[in-house]
């Protein structure tokens, strides 16, 4: 049903139109071309949740261009569309208090962006199919840090890890965990080298001063120290 200006038996100007698909009900309050829609808001309801939109439209009714949308919940996004997915640039609210803003690809988190959660979390980097995944940097409220490399929401490949003491770890990571070789550096600028496996110390480190000098050679048995030598 609609109700509004015509042309040459067309949509054409300003008008309401109110349609059904399904057991889904739609208002669309647009400018028409050509009996088509080219922007403005937009009133759903499906299963039992309304949604809101205010933008563009392409022919077929879909969202795309620039627009705003909201959710019953809570959920809203501002940004492009393209066929009534996210796709470009855009923010993305949660009730709950986390946000997203950055790039999309088909309704997920694709590019690059920068996910914020209510905790005080922080993620800004590369993102692939709604995952971290590639150069990212990660900090805490805490104060600690992390910048390197991720694999499917995991810290993955080569990364530095500050902590809020000074101390930190530059190194290769595996699954969320130091893993492989690295150095870990303490606050007062002393460091060792070594091997890590699922973040603990393994085999023999090397210990040396802030000035390189080497201080000494200590063995790792899962964590554990199995000996210490001073150096020669």
């Amino acid at each position: 049903m609609y109700y509004g200006q015509h042309l040459n038996g067309l949509r054409e100007g300003y008008g309401l139109l109110f349609t059904t698909c399904g057991d889904d009900l739609f208002l669309y309050e647009c400018e028409w071309t050509k009996g088509m829609p080219i922007k403005g808001r937009q009133v759903s309801i499906s299963d039992n949740m309304w949604y809101k939109y205010e933008g563009q439209y392409d022919e077929l009714y879909l969202m795309t261009g620039t627009g705003n949308w909201q959710r019953e919940d809570g959920h809203t996004y501002q940004g492009q569309w393209q066929r009534s997915k996210r796709n470009g640039y855009g923010k993305y609210t949660l009730p709950i208090g986390d946000s997203y803003q950055g790039e999309w690809k088909d309704d997920r988190l694709h590019g690059q962006g920068i996910y914020n959660w209510a905790n005080g979390n922080s993620y800004e980097g590369e993102w692939k199919d709604d995952k971290k995944h590639g150069q990212g940097i990660f900090t805490w409220p805490s104060g600690d840090s992390y910048q390197g490399e991720c694999k499917d929401n995991s810290r993955h490949g080569q990364g530095i890890f500050k902590y809020a003491n000074g101390d930190s770890y530059k190194g290769h990571w595996q699954n969320d965990k130091q893993h492989g070789l690295g150095r870990y550096t303490y606050s007062n600028n002393q460091f060792q080298e070594g091997l890590w496996e699922n973040d603990k110390k393994v085999g023999e480190h090397k210990m040396y001063s802030k000035q390189g000098i080497l201080l000494e050679l200590i063995t790792y048995d899962n964590g554990n120290v199995m000996k210490r030598e001073k150096a020669q």
